[in-house]
C-alpha cells in the first residue's frame, strides 16, 4: 500500500510534541495527590517516522494514516511497587477515556506456563471536563498510549530487549528455561516487595500508637517520627526553637531525616523512646536555648534552592526533630570529638573557629542552667 505522506507525519508531531510533556506533568499530579503510591519515572516518547510508516506498511490496510496509530505518543509509568500498578491504572480510568478495545493487562494474558514479564496497557483521550479548556482543546480527541510497570518490571523489559529477543518463539530452545526462571524470579521479588511494603506500614502503625500511648518502644525511624509530630517533650522542644527565631514548624518530616536522628540518638546511646523523652525532658530549657543562640549567631547561607531558607540565609521553617539534632550535637560536645563535629555538616564546622564558637554557645547554655 501506498505510505503516508512524510508532511503528515511532521503536522501530527507538532501537535504531539508539546502534548507530550504536559500530560506525563498530569500524571505525575494525579497519582503524586494519592497517599503512599510513588512513583519512579513518567517518560513520554514520540513515534519516529520510520518507525510509525513502518507499522502502517506492515498493517494490511488496518493502518492508513498516522492518525489512525494510537500510540504515536507513548508514555510509561514506572511503580516502585507492584500493587502500584493497579492504583495507578485506576486514577487513569477514573480521569481519561479509556479505549477497552486496545487496552490490555499483558501480564495477564500469558498463559501459566508461559514466560514474560511486561506491562498494563491503556489507550487513553481526554475526557470533560478537562478535554473542554482551552489549554487542552488541541489534544482533545488524540488517542496515546499509556505503559504503567512496576520498577522490577521495568528492569526485565529493558534487559530482555538489551539481549535483542523480544518474542519467545525467537529466543533459542536451551536458553529459555533460564528467561523463565528469571522472568518467576522477578515475579516473585515483586510479590514480597509489596508484602514487606505492607508490613513497614503496619509498624508504622504500631509504633505510632505505642508512641501516643506513652509505652516504650526502641528507636528508629517510625518511633522518631511518631515522636516528633505527637505530644512529646521533642515536639514541645521544636516549637519553642521554632517560635523563637521566627520559624514555623513543617507538619511532617521526612523519612531520611528521622533516620539520621535515630542513628545519633543511637551513637550516643539512647536506644528506647522513654529515654530520649528523659533526656530532652531533663535539659529541656538548655537544649532550647542552645539551639535558639546558635540559629540566631550562626554565619547565614543563602540556598535558592532551599524553601526553608530564606533571602537573608535565615531559616523559615523547621523540620520536626530539630531539637533532636541539637540533643545530638550536646552529646557530640561532650565528647570533645571534633571529627564528629566535621560530620554533622553544620554550618563552620570544619574550623577551628567555626567549631570554638559553637562550644561557646553550647557551654553557655547548659552551664547556665545547671548551676
Amino acid at each position: 500500500m501506498r505510505l503516508p505522506d512524510p508532511e503528515d507525519y511532521r503536522r501530527l508531531s507538532a501537535v504531539l510534541e508539546p502534548m507530550g510533556p504536559r500530560v506525563a506533568q498530569l500524571i505525575r499530579e494525579l497519582v503524586g495527590a494519592l497517599d503512599g503510591v510513588p512513583i519512579m519515572d513518567v517518560r513520554y516518547r514520540l513515534k519516529a517516522e520510520a518507525s510509525a510508516s513502518k507499522k502502517i506498511g506492515k498493517s494490511g490496510g488496518r493502518y492508513r494514516s498516522y492518525n489512525d496509530l494510537h500510540d504515536m505518543l507513548g508514555l510509561r509509568v514506572i511503580t516502585y511497587l507492584a500493587s502500584g500498578v493497579d492504583t495507578v491504572v485506576e486514577v487513569l480510568r477514573d480521569n481519561f477515556e479509556v479505549d477497552e478495545s486496545r487496552s490490555v493487562d499483558k501480564l495477564a494474558t500469558l498463559d501459566p506456563d508461559r514466560f514474560g514479564y511486561l506491562s498494563y496497557h491503556l489507550v487513553l483521550t481526554l475526557k470533560p471536563p478537562r478535554s473542554d479548556l482551552t489549554e487542552w482543546g488541541p489534544y482533545r480527541d488524540i488517542r496515546f498510549e499509556v505503559q504503567v510497570r512496576s520498577i522490577l518490571q521495568h528492569a526485565w523489559a529493558e534487559i530482555e530487549h538489551d539481549l535483542g529477543y523480544k518474542y519467545e518463539p525467537g529466543i533459542p530452545s536451551h536458553l529459555r528455561r533460564k528467561f523463565a526462571i528469571l522472568a518467576g524470579a522477578l515475579e516473585s521479588a515483586d510479590n514480597s516487595f509489596d508484602d514487606l511494603a505492607v508490613k513497614v506500614a503496619e509498624h508504622v502503625a504500631t509504633v505510632t500508637d505505642a508512641v501516643q500511648s506513652g509505652v516504650e518502644v526502641s528507636v528508629d525511624r517510625d518511633s522518631i517520627r511518631a515522636l516528633a509530630t505527637g505530644d512529646s517533650a521533642i515536639a514541645r522542644a521544636d516549637r519553642a526553637i521554632a517560635d523563637a527565631i521566627g520559624a514555623s514548624l513543617s507538619a511532617t518530616i521526612a523519612n531520611d531525616y528521622a533516620e539520621e536522628r535515630a542513628g545519633e540518638l543511637i551513637d550516643l546511646g539512647l536506644e528506647t523512646t522513654e529515654a530520649v523523652g528523659n533526656a530532652i525532658e531533663d535539659h529541656f530549657e538548655a537544649l532550647v536555648a542552645f539551639a535558639v543562640a546558635w540559629f540566631t549567631q550562626a554565619r547565614p547561607y543563602p540556598d535558592e534552592d532551599d524553601p526553608a531558607v530564606d533571602e537573608d540565609g535565615r531559616f523559615r521553617e523547621l523540620t520536626p526533630g530539630v531539637s533532636l539534632f541539637y540533643w545530638y550535637l550536646h552529646g557530640v560536645i561532650e565528647l570533645n570529638d571534633d571529627q564528629l563535629l566535621e560530620e554533622t555538616m553544620l554550618q563552620d564546622m570544619d574550623t577551628d573557629e567555626g567549631r570554638r564558637a559553637l562550644r561557646a554557645v553550647h557551654d553557655e547554655a547548659f552551664t547556665a542552667r545547671s548551676l
